[in-house]
């Protein structure tokens, strides 16, 4: 057991696949914590972070937010168990394609999505299918993986709040696009395992979502009429979302590469070296959704795709980022128009 070094809470974190450093969150004091993991585990302070005890006070709207994450009657968002069981499923080199069409036959509702997407106009072939297991081969296991995780995840991203539903509606397509965008840039470099790409784009802003979900809450009310302004609501997102996500993450027991994506996103230098990587594609796949229509909230960055610093890490020339932004948007098109219904 390793202590939380802000309120040295025992923690239980998950050790990191390649034995680098990864990130955790301790669930008493809601701080953020570095993990190292070269032998013995232990917890250190992450530079640069301060003690969210003394940002987001508990008088504060944030500090309410945060706390309502930890509180025992909070239902947090829950991942469908569809989710967990394809990504299992397609990290076993014995999976074969009838066994990924069994797991997907299982919900109408997402078998349905992929008979849509293997018919649509940047994924069809020359006649159409009707059967599932004819749609997963056209497709592939990867696609079809990806299509299973983008239709699961959206009845997370749902809330019976009009305004909290809206900002909802718009966050998962932004999700949907990001980790189209990081899979298909992943192949396009040739990288391994754009499937774990694909879900590090989808659950990259997944603290949002967190944060969303709990703000309607009695205790969080920020204004004399009793309602929480637009305004403060998006201030409170993107200040907490990055400890909001580890905490959500960690709920979903999700593995740390997860974690660390969410939590420097925006940040992909401070990230291990052995998904620096991967990071620096996500960051870029972010800014293709922006340029590509589909943000979330307002993009203050300026710099054009060939200006973003991870173009720069992944080498990546103007010639070939038109080339991949076309071809992806196309088939982001298709998939969305499938999905989306």
């Amino acid at each position: 057991m390793i202590a939380c070094p802000y309120c040295k809470t025992e923690l239980t974190p998950p050790a990191s696949a390649n034995d680098e450093d990864s990130v955790f969150a301790c669930a008493e004091c809601l701080n953020p914590i570095g993990i190292r993991n070269e032998g013995i585990q232990q917890a250190f302070v992450l530079p640069g972070e301060r003690d969210t005890r003394t940002v987001a006070t508990p008088e504060s709207v944030g500090g309410r937010i945060l706390e309502r994450l930890r509180a025992p009657e909070t239902e947090l968002p829950v991942l469908p168990e569809i989710s967990h069981r394809v990504w299992a499923a397609i990290q076993s080199e014995k999976t074969s394609m009838s066994d990924l069409a069994a797991i997907v036959r299982e919900d109408s509702s997402i078998a349905a999505n992929v008979l849509r997407v293997a018919n649509s106009a940047a994924y069809g072939g020359l006649h159409s299918v009707s059967e599932l297991t004819a749609a997963c081969s056209r497709l592939g296991q990867k696609t079809v993986a990806n299509i299973v995780q983008s239709v699961a995840s959206k009845s997370v991203f749902d809330s019976d709040d009009p305004v909290v539903g809206g900002l909802m509606e718009k966050l998962w397509r932004h999700s949907v696009a990001v980790a189209h965008f990081s899979a298909g840039v992943g192949s396009a470099l040739s990288m391994p395992k754009t499937d774990t790409l694909y879900l590090q784009g989808l659950f990259h802003d997944i603290g949002k979502l967190a944060i969303l979900s709990v703000s309607r809450g009695s205790d969080t009310k920020s204004t004399s009429n009793g309602h929480m302004t637009d305004a403060v609501l998006m201030e409170v997102v993107y200040a907490y979302h990055r400890i909001a996500g580890l905490h959500l993450l960690i709920h979903w027991n999700l593995p740390p590469v997860f974690l660390v994506t969410a939590f420097y996103h925006d940040d992909p230098d401070k990230t291990p070296p052995a998904i620096r990587k991967a990071a620096h594609v996500v960051s870029l796949a972010n800014k293709l959704a922006y340029v590509s229509g589909l943000g979330f909230g307002d993009d203050t960055n300026e710099d054009t795709l060939l200006d973003h610093p991870s173009a720069a890490f992944l080498q990546l020339s103007d010639i070939k980022l038109a080339n991949i932004r076309v071809d992806l948007e196309e088939k982001l098109d298709s998939l969305l128009g499938a999905i989306a219904e």
